[in-house]
């Protein structure tokens, strides 16, 4: 579906990818060899293997680690949670382990010229205002989108 939808020039938007997948497993490991040849195979894999479609452009909204900490200490519940029946995510049980995803996620946006790093925090580490991060999301987008 997505092929389909690029050939005939639409956009694609997802909300995780690639990516999501390389900074949540490669985190679990330390860092070193083992975790650059997961991070390659999992690339080659889904690139490669899989043949997924290759974005122009992949963001990544770094948020405040603070704001993260007290967003998953806070309750949540809801229909995409059902499939944790009333137990706690093991991805986001530990801040240890969020800081970790978050520094791959940063290691791969300086690697690579099509991941952007969108700074959503203030000079004091806090969550900038909605409007503005959503400034910055634009003006990152709209140059692929002529």
């Amino acid at each position: 579906m997505m092929r389909e939808a690029l050939e005939a020039g639409k956009v694609v938007l997802l909300d995780r990818y690639v990516y999501s997948n390389i900074a949540y497993q490669c985190a679990k490991l330390p860092q070193g060899a083992e975790r650059t040849r997961l991070r390659n195979w999992i690339f080659d894999t889904e690139y490669g293997d899989f043949d997924l479609p290759e974005p122009d452009l992949n963001l990544f909204l770094d948020v405040p680690i603070g704001f993260v900490e007290k967003s998953l200490a806070a309750h949540r519940e809801g229909d995409d949670r059902s499939y944790l029946h009333g137990s706690q995510d093991i991805h986001e049980a530990d801040i240890r382990f969020q800081v970790a995803v978050r520094d791959m996620y940063r290691a791969e946006a300086a690697r690579d010229a099509h991941f952007l790093r969108i700074d959503c925090g203030d000079a004091e580490g806090r969550m900038l205002p909605p409007d503005d991060i959503f400034a910055k999301v634009r003006a990152a987008v709209d140059p692929y989108l002529v």
